[in-house]
């Protein structure tokens, strides 16, 4: 009788451990089903905002902004969640492509710098594409608040732009 009290104990566990098991599988499976909304609601967010963004020569991640946009906060955290996912393997030099009419909040410009600070150590070099005189101005502002923590360089010439971050020393 003790042996079969044991016996019984035992698939008493293994089933125990199987159910574990199986509803482990299915709560994984249920939050990666119910991940697909959110992920293609930030693509459509980050779409608002971004024409492109991507790795092109020497370890360049180019990021285009549209045009005739307003950067904000929830913006800012959602490109660098984007970002976050290129500095993971490599250090980067990053191209900001500003769109012609694109602007940028004030809390939004120093999350921008609170941001790069924290990913200093994956970012050589920084180069920023305007194209209008108050973008060149705001450009020295963010310029000037994210201090010497990389090279950072605004331009109104892409071929330029592109040449100086190559130069940059890794």
């Amino acid at each position: 009788m003790q042996t079969f009290l044991k016996h019984k104990n035992y698939i008493s566990i293994c089933l125990s451990i199987e159910c574990n098991l199986f509803l482990t599988i299915v709560n994984f499976v249920f939050d990666l089903i119910s991940a697909f909304p959110k992920i293609a609601l930030k693509m459509e967010l980050i779409g608002d905002v971004l024409k492109s963004i991507g790795l092109i020569e020497n370890n360049i991640l180019q990021i285009v902004f549209k045009d005739e946009i307003t950067v904000d906060e929830f913006m800012v955290d959602l490109i660098y969640s984007e970002i976050d996912q290129y500095i993971s393997t490599i250090n980067i030099r990053k191209l900001l492509v500003i769109g012609t009419h694109t602007k940028i909040t004030p809390k939004a410009r120093l999350l921008i710098v609170e941001n790069n600070a924290q990913r200093k150590d994956k970012i050589i070099g920084e180069a920023i594409i305007v194209h209008s005189f108050a973008q060149k101005l705001s450009a020295n502002f963010y310029i000037l608040f994210l201090g010497n923590i990389y090279p950072t360089q605004f331009f109104t010439n892409l071929k330029l732009a592109k040449e100086w971050l190559t130069n940059l020393p890794k």
